[in-house]
């Protein structure tokens, strides 16, 4: 960015996108800003590959969408929402502002948000899902695995499914126990300011995405 059109046009023609190929085979893409830099500079980035084994995402200010990789993605932004569809991997997400979408995952599901709601549609398990201010749904058209635990300190927990039950489960204000089977993994869902809703065995209807916005 500059303090005026032309500047900002100028900085603009003096940014590159740089490549490195890392020892280990990985690609890190960066844009590479001229110096001195601004706290206006920024950038959007766009890649397409035909296929790539695993995916580490990082920003400081800005959303992060990824689809279509065929194994783990690993995903932190300061200040932005994040979206992630179609992995055949496990999922980490660490995002401070930001409303998190996960659909169709292979592998755990790792989510982290301090101001944002989470929305898991066929997430691979097990699930840790943490968010201090917003509503979590996880949601998938298979059984459940393991024992999942939801507790929010504000907010109402509830679960439900077509012909999928626990094989015990508990509930208290604000809080949910469901073990599925007593060898699987356990997962967790946690929301200090936002209701929390699991729902499992029913189709699944399509969630519209916006990594900049949120939705409670």
């Amino acid at each position: 960015g500059g303090a005026t059109e032309e500047q900002a046009e100028e900085r603009l023609a003096a940014t590159a996108v740089t490549t490195t190929r890392e020892s280990n085979g990985a690609l890190v893409v960066r844009p590479a800003f001229p110096t001195p830099g601004t706290s206006r500079d920024s950038a959007s980035i766009r890649i397409i590959v035909p296929d790539t084994a695993e995916v580490v995402a990082r920003s400081s200010n800005g959303g992060v969408r990824i689809g279509g990789v065929s194994g783990p993605v690993h995903v932190s932004t300061s200040n932005g929402g994040v979206e992630v569809t179609d992995i055949g991997g496990p999922a980490t997400i660490d995002t401070s502002n930001g409303a998190v979408r996960v659909r169709n995952t292979t592998g755990g599901t790792t989510v982290t948000t301090s101001n944002g709601s989470v929305v898991a549609i066929n997430a691979g398990w097990p699930l840790s899902i943490r968010t201090s201010n917003g509503g979590i749904t996880v949601e998938t058209a298979g059984p459940g695995v393991g024992t999942l635990e939801a507790r929010t300190s504000n907010g109402t927990v509830s679960y439900g499914g077509g012909g999928t039950s626990a094989i015990r489960s508990s509930t208290s204000r604000g809080q949910m126990s469901l073990v599925f089977d007593e060898t699987g993994p356990r997962s967790s869902l946690r929301s200090s300011n936002g209701s929390i809703r699991v729902r499992l065995g029913e189709p699944m209807a399509e969630v519209a995405a916006d990594p900049d916005g949120d939705t409670n």
